[in-house]
């Protein structure tokens, strides 16, 4: 591969005959400046290097402690995207993630490999074909929809009694006190229906005195 005998092999095949040309004295090829190798595919980069998404570049691999925690299996968030690739893995996209520094997680569908980016936590997520994934960073959690809980206590107007109309918005997977967690965050909100068979969540901007029967709950917020 290399044009000396005995040299460490750490480029691929498709940049032997550039990296050949760079003969020190000792017959060993000149370490090339990596991050100015065009790639498209990790594969085309050195140990300790990464193929980066968006330039098409090798760069280093970041020394970050992130990890991510998934939201709920197909719960994903809309909006607040910062940049959106295809055909890709979720490691990768975690990876791209992971060297922005103002990315709070990522949305993958693995069966197309479209992973985007963002820049907001996901308080809110919905039924999709994407999942969010939320990243954590330092040992420690952004504000994470999985972490909310009512600073007060909310007041049920009884199992199966609640207040249609005056929808803010509507939230999958989030148990009771997530749901009123999201409640406290918005001033606008006055109570939630919670449906508990599923996690369905909807904040209301009033109350009502006159509950109906159905499958959600609702809880004034005090």
């Amino acid at each position: 591969m290399f044009a000396s005998k005995g040299c460490r092999s750490r480029v691929p095949l498709l940049l032997a005959t550039m990296v050949s040309l760079l003969v020190v004295p000792y017959g060993c090829p000149a370490e090339p400046d990596w991050t100015e190798v065009p790639c498209t595919g990790d594969e085309h980069c050195p140990d300790g290097y990464h193929c980066d998404l968006g330039s098409e570049l090798c760069a280093e691999e970041a020394t970050s402690e992130s990890g991510y925690a998934m939201l709920g299996e197909s719960l994903s968030c809309a909006g607040n995207d910062l940049e959106v690739f295809d055909s890709t893995t979720l490691e990768a996209c975690q990876e791209a993630c992971s060297l922005d520094e103002i990315c709070t997680g990522v949305s993958f569908n693995p069966d197309l490999g479209r992973c985007v980016t963002k820049q907001a936590p996901c308080l809110c997520p919905s039924m999709g074909s994407e999942t969010f994934y939320e990243r954590v960073a330092a040992g420690k959690t952004i504000a994470s929809a999985n972490e909310l809980s009512p600073i007060t206590s909310y007041i049920s107007l009884g199992d199966g009694m609640d207040c249609p109309f005056n929808d803010i918005r509507t939230c999958d997977g989030r148990t009771g006190e997530q749901c009123q967690g999201l409640c406290d965050l918005d001033s606008e909100c006055s109570g939630v229906s919670h449906r508990a068979s599923d996690g369905r969540c909807v904040t209301k901007s009033e109350s009502c005195t006159l509950p109906i029967p159905g499958d959600h709950t609702f809880y004034v917020k005090p």
